[in-house]
């Protein structure tokens, strides 16, 4: 049985927004805006509700990547596996409510060749990746909380 640390490249990044948790979560599962706030995210379109089963396919720099929701905790979690040319991804997201604050945390795995033949690269790529996404997303959470309306 793999776990989500068993892979070639695996990294983890948290911050806290100075927002409630269902902010957070109304932005991180707007799938369809994510081009907006998440770096690199330059298309996404989903099959369906944000619910286990559901697939996704997004553009992520040159990748084009096909995701399917594995695991929805409403409000709390939510994680997904994607793939794309030489990676097989594993990637979780956590929200922590702490009053008017939220804690999230998000974690990723990368398997495959690619990660395997350019591990250090890899791991460099996926650490950057993730600390700009949690940043991302603290910034839209306060941007769509201050917008008028």
């Amino acid at each position: 049985m793999t776990t989500m640390t068993d892979g070639p490249a695996h990294a983890t990044a948290e911050t806290t927004i100075e927002a409630p948790a269902d902010a957070v979560w109304q932005v991180l599962t707007d799938f369809p805006r994510w081009p907006e706030w998440s770096p690199g995210v330059t298309a996404m379109h989903i099959d369906g509700p944000v619910a286990v089963g559901t697939t996704f396919r997004w553009r992520s720099g040159p990748s084009r990547i096909t995701s399917t929701i594995t695991d929805v905790d409403p409000g709390r979690s939510i994680a997904w596996t994607g793939r794309t040319l030489g990676i097989s991804a594993v990637h979780r997201w956590e929200v922590v409510s702490a009053g008017e604050r939220t804690v999230v945390r998000t974690e990723e795995t990368w398997r495959g060749l690619v990660p395997r033949l350019l591990r250090a690269r890899a791991q460099r790529m996926l650490e950057t990746s993730l600390q700009s996404g949690v940043v991302a997303l603290g910034s839209q959470v306060v941007t769509r909380r201050a917008a008028p309306g």
